[in-house]
Order: structure tokens, then sequence, then C-alpha cells
């Protein structure tokens, strides 16, 4: 996963659109669950282990992209992490 504009302050950027919406199919991809809202679930955990999820533009932060990040709560939602 890539985040091409890190702290991009136009709320209307195409980019950060495209690669934020791409991030929740990843998710989905990743769980195999495409029933919920995955950015809203993973904006959450991130949230609830102390990492900022989104920039006050609203747009995704680096850690939102991390791969750990991602494969650690890919593994909690599909049930290796409790």
């Amino acid at each position: 996963m890539n985040l091409t504009h890190k702290n991009c302050n136009d709320d209307r950027c195409a980019l950060c659109f495209k690669e934020h919406t791409d991030l929740g199919y990843e998710l989905e991809m990743r769980t195999g669950i495409n029933t919920v809202d995955h950015l809203g679930k993973y904006h959450k955990w991130l949230s609830d282990h102390g990492i900022e999820p989104e920039t006050e533009w609203g747009w995704a932060t680096d850690a939102s992209f991390d791969e750990d990040n991602i494969n650690a709560y890919v593994a909690y939602w599909v049930g290796d992490i409790a």
C-alpha cells in the first residue's frame, strides 16, 4: 500500500480519495469480508491502539498505510489475535 500525498491538506484531492478507497478495498480483500465498513473499523482499531488514523483534512496518515498495522488489523479481524 502506498500513500502518495503525506499530510495532504486538499480535502478534494482525487489521488488521496483513490488511495483512501483502495485501502478499504485492500482490507476487504485481505479479510475476505466485504459486508462491513472496514475503513471505519480500521480507523477505530488504530485509535484504540493509540495510533492517529487520519489528518485533520480526513485523509489517512502514514500509519494507516503501514503494513504492520494493516497485517495486525487483518489478523485481529479474522480472529488470529485476541
